[in-house]
């Protein structure tokens, strides 16, 4: 393993890192506590109907602010949180997240587009035409 020079050494005492168990003295720099903004809210549903949630969906907020995930256990709404429509504003959120198969408490993760997914590869979906 290659040594530290004096300025490194002195850099590596900046920053946050865990001693003990970090054989190659990696940085964890813990400075930032939050986002500051938020652009997108995420909202996964797995094991439900698409066309008969989006139907749903479609009533509750305006579509131009939805980008739709598709996952290997059924997908997540992308909602943008600037393009929400004024008068969805104050009644958006419960009203979603009420919907069956909805979930916000999980752990937040979105699959990484394009890659695998235990055999699958997510996808972004086109907005799906639903007749009410």
């Amino acid at each position: 393993m290659k040594k530290l020079t004096d300025n490194e050494r002195e850099e590596f005492k900046k920053l946050k890192y865990v001693e003990s168990n970090n054989k190659y003295k990696i940085p964890f720099y813990n400075g930032v506590k939050s986002c500051g903004r938020k652009i997108y809210f995420d909202t996964d549903f797995d094991n439900v109907d698409l066309n008969i949630t989006l139907k749903s969906v479609y009533e509750i907020i305006n579509k131009d602010c939805i980008k739709i995930l598709h996952t290997k256990g059924g997908f997540h709404l992308l909602i943008e949180l600037e393009q929400i429509d004024k008068k969805y504003e104050k009644t958006w959120y419960n009203d979603i997240t009420s919907l069956k198969g909805c979930d916000v408490k999980g752990d937040n993760m979105i699959p990484v587009v394009g890659y695998y997914q235990g055999g699958f590869v997510p996808y972004f979906m086109d907005l799906i035409n639903i007749n009410k």
